[in-house]
């Protein structure tokens, strides 16, 4: 959480470089939402990787990987977000097989728990106030577990591809 604010408000204070011709990049990001949006989520990554999360348990993982909103988490830029993460875990397993094995054991070991999550946290999103433009007889919301999971795997496999 530090590391996600430092970033934001060094970025904000005009301490972090601004991008190459783009000098009003600091005014841009108050006053545009979809700016600021777009850099609070590629500054997620690196402020995820230095806080220590690539050599965090699996269970840990999962329990981030199932707190944001399915919206934030299945948008394109949280997809965007979870592939580059899951391009440095990748790298990290590479450079450290043992622990790589270690977690493949881990996430057997507790995949009746790692269902049972993603299926609580899809009962959550049901009940949560869907967004703006969904029709109400239909679910927006990814809401099954199997569903979320496939994503999860889905999204992991490609980064090995």
């Amino acid at each position: 959480m530090k590391n996600l604010q430092d970033a934001i408000e060094l970025k904000l204070v005009g301490r972090v470089p601004k991008q190459a011709g783009d000098p009003d990049i600091n005014i841009k990001l108050e006053n545009s939402n979809s700016e600021f949006q777009q850099y609070v989520f590629k500054s997620h990554v690196k402020a995820y990787v230095d806080a220590g999360l690539l050599k965090l348990n699996v269970m840990e993982k999962v329990k981030i990987a199932l707190t944001p909103d399915c919206k934030d988490l299945f948008s394109v830029l949280g997809s965007e977000q979870a592939k580059d993460v899951g391009l440095k875990q990748a790298q990290y397993y590479l450079s450290n097989p043992g622990f790589a094995v270690d977690q493949v054991k881990e996430a057997y070991d507790h995949w009746d728990e790692i269902t049972q999550m993603a299926s609580d946290y899809c009962v959550k999103q049901q009940n949560a106030p869907q967004p703006s433009g969904c029709e109400p007889q239909t679910n927006c919301i990814p809401c099954d577990a199997a569903e979320v999971l496939s994503k999860i795997i889905t999204v992991t496999l490609n980064i090995f591809k």
